[in-house]
């Protein structure tokens, strides 16, 4: 058997319910694969499962353990597809022993690889299981290849015969609906180890069916070991997490368990970020790219119509032309097209021959495909007989050429005659010329024929050589694809600097964005530790060589005179256009045209906008260096003649000529150009770039290259300084300036050599170069910018005297206005250095209003500045909401003209600003922002700043070591640089460091040291410093020397030290035990750091506040304080204050009798050990002293000793080494008591008292009265957490009494009350479980450092389950607490017995509840045969029965098998053992029958047959409908005897009456479908009648009309009563067409949905309408009015049948209105509720006459169909009456056009005054029509 014409069947290897595989061999190039044919599947079933696209993703997937598929195919109607074929064997005859651990860990390993590259597909497996693993081993080493993925929902949906062997792999997630993830694979891979570990599954079927229906909660599998003694229980743990209930208890994915089974095992598996990227690009970075696979499907429409097609897709390497027609290939897989498939190579170069020999070889009985040798040359015969390579040997004669092209074109005429043929040739560079001719030959004759030839090729100049194909041209990925496909392949957030460079460097090639990443990451430039990196510089990056060939490969593919031309136009660099290439290269409009295209259709160039660039710079670079040096020279010379004389030049000209000046080496125009660019730099704000061009154009003046002009030179060196302040280039221009030589005699020399040493804070320097270019200068504008920047330098330095002098010198001058602002800025900072800050404020307050807006780059910067002092100011001031406005302000400014060296600043400024509100977060934002800016400019002052801040803020984060690394490093750069600024601050904050993270001793160490006393003790106001002093005083209790420093050193200013100074108070009288005192002080605090609004001092003033009130003992004040203080803890990530609030909470706790003192004390244990992790060394103290109290309390003598001795221990080391009466004073105060023999009372501890046995166990027997299962839950979790206080416990029982020594181990254990214990972790306590169980008697033990106590539940002799808790370690459980354990089992036992009679009750009203669930699904199936299906389904999972049958009678009263499932919900197609007594039982009594045990059933006894049948359980119930029996529902449990079905009479009395019910309605549904299938043919004859009569009205009508006009035109030939009756029967005709028209515009218009809507102005509309009324009534003199509101929407209208609605209601009126008339058309916005459509935003048109009017009992109908109203009279025109007549459709239509346009249409009406109709329109539109309800319209009439 030949497969596809094609594949040669060796051997079927099996066959399935759907699919057969076979063993292949290819005819075309004799390699052997495995093929499945899906041969019991139409191909439309396959394709609703898996369509194309996933097909296409398949076969890109290619993993060394996973099975590849090549390809997918189609045989007669089945789809197949190509596998590699491997020799193994499937997982489930792989048998473990303990010397294959390693091999199993292979094992593993390649599985989870396998998956790993399924899951970064986002495919998952869905079905592994043993199966669908295949192994081999060889040399003593594992290979494993997972298959099958991919076909999951096929198989699991369809092939119901596989389920069964699924379900115990399947997630239980995914039995309760939930959509998979990996997390479910890794499920069915958990259950697969267990299973080739211990040869069985985890869970029984039973256990399964439960979990199918949502009761998996309480089951938990054996342990491997009891299968596998030896096994190494971390390997146990692997597998058991893998099959946790819940998917978060799993792994989260590969990487994970890779690193778990690292970790358990002595082998090292690889997997990193790298690797899986890598894997990523080798098995799925493929790309498809939809819209060419699109438009060739397009084409296949054409060729069933016989119009047939050569195609060609042209396009360069690795563009993905195979993956397009791969795609395109799987879209159209079907029986209905010959599909023929081909990939040309070197060797292989004739798909014409292949395709004659593969379906001549596989058509033995077709006549017309076979093969007579007289008709064809002795090559071909050669060809068909043997192979391509002998044939090739031949040379043809033209006759025997013309014989084959003949031939050939006949047998695919032939194929095509039986389907169309659709041929596929890839890589057509490769045709023969023969084949080439041949196409040539066939084309013309394809065009007739059902013929489709597609040649994919990548060589245009081949391409030519075919004269008549449609050729699509494929284009290279833009900008905005490359960076989506970059996100896809990388899987992570690509920057678009990285994804732009990438496109330029590939010019948007797929395949090369794929080589460029992988040579990144195997060179680890992309990925380094893990992380993905962008920042690389691909501009400097050497392609790879292959990238290179295949680049090189398209120049190679050049016309000689276009690669001649190509290497001239490498050696212009600036953008090219057609006329410039045009004149550079003095050629022809006509030779242009030939060179872009050849260029452009071989990737040589692109356009973009009217430029076009180069595709590759290796091309451009390649040319470029085979270029002569005279042509570069004269191209270049050219090229700069050309641009000379341009006056607006743009950049990237610019720079292009600049390269083409050097080649010249034209210095004089390379002068000329810079200094154009440089002002289109300024210009923008580019100012990086303008201070590179300055630089380098100073750098060129001063080399002698090119002429200096001493006035540009001058203008240069300020441009300079001006730039390199902006950029912070301070060095480089320094560096610059200094080495000018013989420039002493000019003012800007000396100017800008100044401020660039100003800028590096050399200031004596720069004041002395200040003085010379102050004598130098030769204006007054040169003397006012030294003299500003003398007078910042003297305010610096503090120099009083000489900045008001310099002050008062200046305000002589008349200042620009940049320079005001400069001065003014000066001013302030003068102002606030030597009077106060205050001050300050007012006086730049005053002046901004005096400034002008403007956009000048200069006054922008200075403004920039002034706010930013500013900002400063009001931040000094903590007036917060100010300094935020003019720190803003100033960010703006800067930013608009990129000042990047003052946003720096800025940046540090506003962190700062934050950081002194405690918003850390924030400050920490711009911090970074900061620093990463400073690191960028080099600037080394505000680097170190951004160090400073850094430290202060982790010092409020509590995170001290990451601030002293900081700091130190701002001390490094400080002591390494000029800069002394930040030193204090620096010295200030680390000392707080030294405190916080050392002993006192060297903390004092350092002070002294770096002389921090002398430093500090001049300052005016507080200090960080002198914080950390006076907290030092007061931790070591000196009191009185607190006051003494506070009162000798600090003298504030302001009130903005009142929050500390308060605060340091509250602290003193809080020693001295001043409670009261206290707290007002801490109040005051408070108070004051809520007028400053700083977060951070709020934070520590109610955490003192909380400390305070815990002495005075008011707890509920304390608990709201830390309350508030949490809240910005949490929030601002106040580490340490967070720590320091955890205390004081347990110190609240041991106040409170009702916490247990074995929780608190773990809780003191946990924080102590983070206390300890964090260098929390004065907290760290604090909770060994509350550890140290706790075991006191609780008697724990021997732990209480050790505990003491460790806080002394503590207490003294961080003290020793300090003065000696400090010494004394914090030992006094730490330690009360020396030893432990005396009583240590640090807290206050409220006593705890013993609960006794008889409270209780009233307790727990009033539990034994509770009908509450979850209140049952809540009192025993109580009652273990207050009587043990646990840190982990949970009960398990079994649901019938067992062996205890089994217990463990059985499948029907569950858990009762569980919290911190998984079933997984359950193995560790076995032993301890059985040991109490065997001794009935509480068990104590020690497990991995925990203590345990075990208590056995037993009830008279019978063992139930146990009760296991678990401490952290902390203290040994007590021998109250034992016997209270004691005490409690027993009770408990007795509960466990209650607990399972509610939960049987709870099962009940649970199956009740899911009945009702049942029932509303009923009720929405309509049809009748699958609501059948779903309700046997379901009547067998809510019994638990194993099959279940509708049995129906037929009309001889024979009982028919209708439908008949098993649990597994496979169909049952043989019917053995059905119970008869059952069925005519229930027949004849008409109920249903329930038994439980046939054996014992006095029913049955009679019938002895049915005692063989192996049936335990039946039920069988008639389904009653309208008094008859409809059907028989016929559950058993068949060959499952010893399971029993849940059967409760009320239960299924209810399902059965609700399934009565459902089938009642299908069936009433049914009929009722019928009647409507009647009618909607009734209708379909009513409009074919209404065609046919408009039809046959409409013929005899024109003819009577023509005759009429002829009549008329001899008007004097007849008598005035002859005319006049020709005249009426001209009326009647008229008038009967205009009903006919009515009728057909309105059948149309009902037969419609929706209306093809615009945007349309109304307004043009309606004035259309009123002009074409005024003309048809022109005669009757009316007088039209048209009215328009204000600002009207367009609106989504139909123009024509708008038009027509409106058209119709103003001819209405017209027709009932007098001569003489108004008539009103106008158009608002809806102003009232209720003239709006919905809620929506509506239009309103209204129609007013003053006519007639309607009668009021007349108005409800006139929108109706066919109503007119009867004999009215409509209008008066002179002496004659116009009466109402005609159909009445009109306002039909009208209304049915207003709901086809979602609006509504009403009028209002008073006889004898006229009617007004008034249309209403949504704006937009909702998806649903909108039509208003009559009592809307009555409403809407009313309110007109």
């Amino acid at each position: 058997m030949i497969i596809d014409s094609r594949y040669q069947v060796i051997t079927n290897l099996g066959t399935g319910l759907y699919a057969s595989v076979f063993k292949v061999r290819d005819i075309r190039t004799d390699q052997i694969y495995s093929l499945k044919l899906f041969n019991h599947l139409e191909a439309g079933a396959f394709y609703e499962e898996l369509n194309a696209e996933s097909m296409h993703h398949i076969t890109k997937l290619r993993h060394p353990n996973l099975l590849h598929i090549y390809n997918f195919g189609n045989w007669d109607t089945h789809i197949y597809y190509l596998a590699e074929f491997y020799q193994g064997t499937n997982l489930k005859n792989f048998r473990f022993n303990s010397q294959k651990y390693s091999m199993l860990y292979d094992l593993i390993v390649q599985i989870v690889y396998a998956l790993d590259a399924l899951h970064n597909q986002n495919i998952l497996h869905k079905d592994i299981k043993p199966e669908n693993i295949m192994y081999s081993i060889v040399d003593q080493k594992i290979r494993i290849k997972v298959l099958d993925y991919g076909f999951n929902k096929m198989d699991t949906e369809r092939n119901q015969q596989r389920i069964s062997g699924t379900l115990p792999y399947i997630a239980p997630e995914i039995y309760a609906g939930e959509s998979g993830s990996p997390e479910s694979d890794f499920y069915a891979l958990g259950v697969t180890l267990y299973y080739i570990l211990t040869q069985t599954l985890p869970f029984s079927q039973d256990q399964i069916s439960e979990i199918i229906q949502g009761e998996y909660k309480n089951f938990f599998p054996k342990f491997i070991r009891n299968f596998v003694p030896d096994i190494p229980i971390e390997l146990e743990k692997f597998v058991l997490k893998l099959i946790e209930k819940k998917p978060e208890d799993r792994f989260p994915n590969c990487h994970a368990i890779i690193q778990y089974i690292n970790k358990i095992q002595k082998k090292r598996y690889v997997y990193t970020q790298k690797q899986a990227t890598i894997n990523f690009f080798k098995y799925g970075s493929y790309l498809v790219r939809n819209e060419y696979s699109n438009q060739l499907k397009g084409f296949v429409e054409n060729i069933v119509q016989k119009n047939g097609k050569l195609i060609t897709i042209i396009g360069g390497e690795g563009l993905g032309k195979g993956d397009i027609l791969t795609l395109f290939k799987y879209s159209i897989l079907n029986n209905n097209y010959y599909i023929f498939d081909y990939v040309c190579s070197t060797q292989n170069r004739d798909p014409l021959f292949a395709l004659i020999k593969e379906f001549s070889s596989s058509a033995l009985s077709n006549e017309r495909k076979q093969i007579e040798s007289s008709l064809i040359s002795e090559k071909l015969k050669i060809y068909l007989e043997k192979s391509e390579i002998e044939a090739a040997k031949l040379n043809e004669t033209k006759d025997n050429l013309e014989q084959d092209f003949e031939y050939s074109k006949q047998f695919l005429m032939n194929l095509s005659d039986e389907k169309p043929l659709i041929f596929i040739i890839r890589n057509g560079q490769h045709l023969t010329e023969h084949t080439l001719d041949f196409l040539n030959h066939i084309a013309p004759e394809i065009n007739n024929l059902p013929v489709m030839i597609i040649v994919s090729i990548n060589d245009p100049e081949k391409i030519k050589k075919l004269k008549y194909a449609v050729r699509i041209m494929m284009k290279t990925l833009t900008p905005t694809d490359t960076h989506d496909y970059l996100q896809k392949i990388l899987r992570s957030d690509v920057t678009q600097e990285f994804s732009q460079e990438l496109w330029e460097r590939t010019n948007g090639n797929p395949q090369f964005i794929v080589g460029i990443l992988s040579d990144l990451i195997e060179n680890k430039k992309l990925i380094t530790d893990d992380k993905i990196h962008f920042d690389i510089d691909l501009a400097k990056y050497q392609l790879p060589e292959k990238i290179i060939h295949s680049i090189y490969k398209r120049m190679s593919h050049l016309s000689a005179v276009s690669y001649r031309y190509l290497q001239k136009l490498s050696c212009i660099h600036t953008p090219l256009n057609m006329e410039l290439i045009m004149e550079m290269l003095q050629i022809s409009k006509r030779t242009l045209y030939n060179l872009l295209s050849d260029a452009i259709s071989n990737e040589i160039l692109y356009k973009e906008g009217g430029v076009y660039k180069f595709n590759f710079r290796e091309v451009k670079e390649r040319f470029f260096n085979e270029c002569p040096d005279f042509i570069k020279v004269d191209i270049s010379n050219k090229l700069i003649e050309y641009h000379k004389s341009s006056a607006n030049l743009d950049k990237e000209t610019i720079k292009g000529l600049l390269l083409n000046c050097l080649i010249t080496k034209d210095y004089e125009s390379l002068l000329l150009f810079k200094r154009q660019l440089y002002k289109l730099y300024n210009s923008d704000y580019e100012q990086h770039n303008a201070f590179n061009e300055i630089y380098e154009i100073l750098e060129l003046t001063l080399s002698d290259k090119a002429p200096l002009r001493e006035s540009d030179f001058r203008a240069d060196l300020l441009s300079l300084i001006c730039k390199a302040e902006l950029t912070g280039s301070i060095e480089k221009a320094y560096n610059l300036v200094s080495s000018i030589k013989n420039k002493d005699n000019i003012f800007e020399y000396h100017f800008v050599l100044a401020a660039l040493n100003m800028r590096l804070e050399s200031f004596e320097k720069a004041l002395e170069l200040y003085q010379k270019s102050y004598n130098l200068a030769i204006s007054g504008k040169q003397q006012t910018i030294a003299l500003l920047d003398m007078v910042w330098i003297h305010i610096f330095k503090g120099e009083k005297a000489q900045a008001q002098s310099i002050i008062e010198q200046l305000s002589q001058y008349q200042l620009t206005n940049d320079l005001e602002v400069c001065f003014n800025d000066r001013k302030g900072l003068f102002i606030s250095k030597f009077h106060n800050e205050e001050d300050a404020i007012e006086f730049l307050e005053e002046y901004l209003p005096k400034i002008q807006a403007t956009n000048d780059q200069r006054i922008i910067n200075r403004l920039s500045s002034l706010y930013s002092n500013l900002g400063n100011l009001y931040s000094n001031t903590k007036r917060y909401t100010e300094a935020s406005k003019y720190y803003k302000l100033a960010q703006s400014l800067s930013e608009k003209i990129n000042n990047q060296n003052q946003l720096s600043a800025i940046y540090s400024n506003i962190g700062d600003f934050y950081l002194k509100q405690g918003m850390t977060n924030n400050a920490l934002d711009y911090f970074n922002k900061g620093k990463n800016l400073s690191k960028k400019l080099n600037n080394i002052r505000n680097l170190t700043l951004a160090n400073v801040n850094f430290g202060e803020a982790y010092i409020k984060l509590g995170d001290f070591v990451s601030a002293e690394t900081y700091l130190e490093k701002a001390r490094e750069l400080s002591e390494n640089s000029k800069n002394k600024n930040f030193y204090d601050s620096i010295m200030s904050n680390l000392a707080t460091t030294k405190n916080k993270l050392y002993g006192f001793k060297e903390y004092l160490d350092f002070i002294e040291k770096e002389h921090l006393f002398e430093l500090y003790n001049t300052k005016k106001s507080i200090t960080p410093f002198h914080k950390t002093y006076i907290y030092y005083l007061c931790e070591v209790m000196q009191i009185e020397k607190v006051s003494e420093f506070l009162n000798a050193n600090l003298k504030p200013s302001n009130t903005n030290d009142d929050e500390f100074l308060y605060q340091v108070k509250g602290i003193i009288n809080l020693h001295k035990k001043e409670y009261q005192l206290a707290k007002t002080n801490f109040e005051k605090s408070l108070t004051a750091a809520n007028q400053i609004k700083s977060i951070y001092a709020l934070t520590i003033c109610y955490i003192r506040l909380a400390e305070c009130n815990i002495k005075m003992n008011n707890i509920n004040e304390a608990e709201e304080n830390i309350k508030n203080a949490k809240v910005f803890v949490e929030t601002h990530q106040f580490k340490y204050w967070g720590t320091v609030i955890q205390i004081l909470k347990l110190q609240i706790a041991l106040l409170r009798k009702e916490t247990p003192l074995r929780s608190l004390l773990r809780q003191t244990i946990i924080l102590n050990e983070k206390c300890e992790e964090n260098r929390y060394h004065i907290l760290n103290i604090d909770c060994l002293g509350l550890i140290t109290q706790i075991y006191k309390e609780l008697k724990a003598t021997s732990l209480y000793k050790s505990s003491f001795n460790k806080y002394m221990t503590k207490v003294k080391d961080i003290a020793r080494g300090i003065p000696d009466n400090e010494y004394k004073s914090y030992i006094a105060y730490r330690l009360p008591v020396q030893t432990p023999q005396q009583h240590l009372q640090l807290y206050q501890v409220t006593p705890r008292a013993k609960k006794d046995h008889e409270s209780w166990q009233k307790e727990l027997f009033a539990l034994l009265r509770k009908d509450v299962v979850n209140e049952i839950h809540y009192v025993l979790e109580k009652f273990i957490k207050d009587n043990f206080a646990p840190q982990k416990y949970t009960i398990i029982y079994s649901k019938k009494s067992i062996s205890y020594d089994k217990f463990l181990s059985h499948t029907n254990f569950a858990t009762y009350v569980s919290s911190g214990i998984k079933e997984t972790e359950l193995e560790a306590y076995q032993q301890t479980c059985i040991n109490a169980l065997n001794k009935r008697a509480v068990e104590k033990d020690v497990i991995e450092g925990k203590h345990v106590m075990v208590a056995p539940l037993w009830l008279r002799k019978s063992c139930y389950g146990c009760l296991i808790i678990e401490d952290n370690g902390e203290l040994a459980f007590t021998n109250h607490e034992t016997h209270t354990m004691e005490m409690f089992s027993i009770q408990l036992s007795a509960l466990l017995i209650r607990v399972l009679e509610y939960e049987n009750n709870e099962k009940t009203i649970k199956k009740m509840q899911e009945v009702m669930n049942l029932s509303k699904r009923f009720i929405q199936v309509h049809d009748v045969k699958r609501l059948e299906v779903s309700i046997l389904i379901n009547a067998i999972s809510l019994s638990n029965a194993k099959r279940g049958v509708l049995i129906k009678k037929d009309s001889a009263g024979n009982f028919l098998f209708q439908i008949a499932y098993d649990s597994d919900r496979n169909i049952i197609s043989s019917f053995p053992n059905i119970s008869k007594t059952t069925l005519l039982y229930v027949e004849e009594n008409r109920r249903p029958l329930y038994t439980s045990n046939i054996l014992e059933d006095i029913i049955f006894k009679t019938s002895p047959s049915i005692l063989q049948y192996q049936i335990n359980s039946l039920f069988c119930a008639p389904i009653i409908i309208e008094n008859k029996i409809y059907a028989y529902l016929y559950l058993d449990n068949y060959q499952r005897s010893h399971e029993h079905m849940f059967v409760d009479e009320e239960v299924n009395n209810m399902f059965i009456m609700q399934a009565a019910m459902a089938l009642k309605n299908a069936l009433g549904y049914e009929r009722l479908m019928k009647k409507n299938n009647e009618l909607k043919t009734l209708d379909n004859m009513k409009n074919e009648f209404i065609a046919i009569v408009s039809h046959e009205l409409n013929t005899p009508l024109t003819t009577m009309q023509s005759n009429l006009t002829r009549l008329k035109k001899n008007k004097e030939a007849f008598t005035m009563d002859t005319n006049e009756l020709i005249k009426k029967v001209e009326k009647s005709t008229n008038k009967l067409r205009q009903s006919i028209n009515d009728i057909i515009t309105l059948n149309r218009y009902n037969g419609i949905k929706e209306l093809p809507l615009e945007m349309h102005n109304l307004e043009d509309l309606l004035s259309t309408i009123v002009t074409e009324a005024e003309l048809t009534s022109k005669h009757r003199r009316m007088n039209f009015r048209f009215e328009t509101g204000e600002a009207l929407p367009l609106v989504m209208v139909d123009w024509q049948s708008f038009h027509l609605m409106v058209y119709n209601i103003v001819q209405n009126a017209i027709r009932f209105t007098s001569d003489f008339g108004t008539i009103i058309v106008g158009i608002r916005n809806a102003v009232f509720q209720k003239e709006k459509v919905g809620d929506l935003d509506s239009v309103v048109i209204y129609i007013q006459d003053n006519g007639i009017g309607i009668p009021e009992y007349e108005q409800e109908n006139v929108f109706k169909s066919f109503y007119e109203l009867g004999d009215m009279l409509a209008h008066r025109s002179g002496d004659l009456e116009y009466r109402s007549s005609g159909l009445g459709l009109g306002l039909a239509i009208s209304k049915r056009i207003s709901e086809l346009h979602n609006g509504k249409i009403w009028l209002r009406s008073q006889e004898s005054e006229g009617t007004t109709v008034f249309i209403s329109i949504p704006v937009n539109h909702e998806p649903k029509d909108i039509i208003a309800e009559s009592s809307e319209i009555t409403s809407m009439t009313e309110m007109e």
